[in-house]
Formats: structure tokens, C-alpha cells, sequence
């Protein structure tokens, strides 16, 4: 749960909708969606 808060608080400090990056993890490696939201900075 910590892990998913995480990336939650993440997302949003990228500017990023939550929903958006936990669909993302469903469908993609979970390192490369990770990644892609760090690279947006």
C-alpha cells in the first residue's frame, strides 16, 4: 500500500493524473512507466 501511495503522491507532483499511471502499470513494465514519469520533470 506504502509503495502505491508512492507513486500516487509522485504522479502528482509530475503533474500527472493518478488513474492515468495505474492503468499505465497494468498495461506496461512497471520500471518503464516509472521512468517515464521521472523523464517528464
Amino acid at each position: 500500500m506504502a509503495q502505491l501511495m508512492k507513486v500516487a503522491e509522485t504522479s502528482r507532483l509530475h503533474g500527472k493524473r493518478v488513474s492515468d499511471i495505474y492503468k499505465e502499470l497494468y498495461v506496461r513494465p512497471p520500471d518503464k512507466v516509472i521512468r517515464s514519469l521521472y523523464a517528464a520533470q
